[in-house]
């Protein structure tokens, strides 16, 4: 693991050094906006840091266009962090536009490492499904009128029903479902246990995004407990 951090910590800055020359050459040489510099040396550095990570870090099997896609979304993930970072540097401080954005890749590449280490490069990708459909179980939050946390292999068999779908899609559901429990959670914490899942999911259900990962969970849900039934 140590060994693993390390080779994506300097890959990292090799990519950093990329995405701050070309960004500093785009502003400079080009004469183009802060805004517009950064997408493109954001980009530049999200496609030289997948190959080398993808080359000699991660170990990786399948499709390179199923990896390249959670990839890339994490990377737009740190590209948006920075973008704001910079924004709110320019309009606050008065360091030159390359300092700021130098100090951005600190909170990048946290954010980074996480997110492919979970989802991208790592086969704990199967095991992060099965811990996001049974915490939603347990807690019987996509209310389909029976327990799932007592049916036998539901959980496996619903799982092994969202693999059919393409990994972006998966990833939508799976990170959508994520980021709901996570602010579930924390509202909880905040108002000491009254501000349940009932309240959370009233306010999540207005997100179109959220929406559509529920509707999915729960038909795949039904159709996962009629396989268990007629088996039984």
């Amino acid at each position: 693991m140590q060994k693993q951090i390390l080779k994506y910590f300097c890959i990292g800055l090799i990519c950093v050094c990329v995405d701050l020359l070309f960004y500093c050459f785009a502003i400079y040489s080009l004469k183009l906006e802060s805004a517009l510099s950064n997408f493109i040396s954001s980009h530049i550095g999200i496609l030289f840091s997948f190959y080398l990570n993808s080359k000699y870090n991660f170990d990786h099997k399948g499709v390179i266009l199923y990896r390249f896609i959670p990839f890339y979304i994490v990377g737009f993930i740190g590209y948006i962090f920075g973008h704001l970072f910079l924004n709110f540097g320019l309009s606050t401080f008065s360091f030159r536009p390359e300092i700021i954005k130098g100090f951005s890749y600190i909170g990048i590449f946290c954010i980074q490492f996480a997110l492919n280490k979970i989802i991208t490069f790592s086969m704990g990708w199967h095991e992060f499904k099965l811990y996001i459909l049974k915490y939603i179980a347990r807690n019987n939050m996509i209310d389909v009128g029976f327990d799932l946390s007592i049916e036998d292999g539901a959980i496996e068999n619903i799982s092994e029903s969202l693999g059919c779908m393409e990994l972006l899609f998966q990833f939508v559901l799976v990170f959508s479902l994520f980021i709901y429990i996570f602010f579930a959670n924390i509202l909880k914490i905040l108002s000491f246990g009254s501000f349940g899942f009932k309240k959370s999911f009233l306010i999540f259900s207005k997100l179109i995004p959220f929406n559509f990962a529920i509707r999915w969970l729960r038909s795949y849900t039904l159709m996962s407990y009629g396989e268990i039934l007629e088996s039984n």
